[in-house]
């Protein structure tokens, strides 16, 4: 298995772990801590989108366009992340008890800074690679 699909699949368990915290979608104390980001519509999308990038593990070449419309996504978590703590003292309270929020809010935004750079890479050597046809 080459490095692509690996990431793949690694980037679509790394969204399906959303699950732990949200305790599979039932902890309404998750979607109270950030609403704006994570509420119970928004946690399915993430869902959808790990099935995704799950889905075209093995068929990457083929859509290197999706992996920077992905990648973008990631972004969006990423400037929201960089944003959310340095905001930590207002938050902190919400979750500093919960052992399943408190990791997630502390590290999200690195695993989706790891995979968007990813997808980065994925989207560029492919669009690449085609235009070599």
């Amino acid at each position: 298995m080459d490095w692509q699909s690996k990431i793949c699949l690694a980037s679509g368990t790394y969204n399906l772990c959303i699950l732990a915290p949200s305790l599979f979608l039932t902890n309404k104390h998750f979607y109270e801590v950030d609403p704006l980001m994570f509420n119970l519509k928004s946690t399915i999308l993430i869902l959808l989108w790990g099935l995704l990038t799950i889905a075209v593990a093995w068929d990457y070449a083929s859509v290197p366009y999706l992996f920077l419309v992905l990648a973008a996504e990631k972004l969006v978590y990423v400037i929201h992340w960089i944003q959310w703590i340095r905001k930590r003292p207002e938050w902190i309270d919400k979750v500093k008890n919960d052992i399943n929020l408190a990791p997630f809010f502390h590290v999200y935004g690195l695993g989706d800074l790891f995979f968007g750079s990813a997808f980065v890479a994925i989207g560029v050597l492919g669009i690449i690679d085609q235009s070599k046809l």
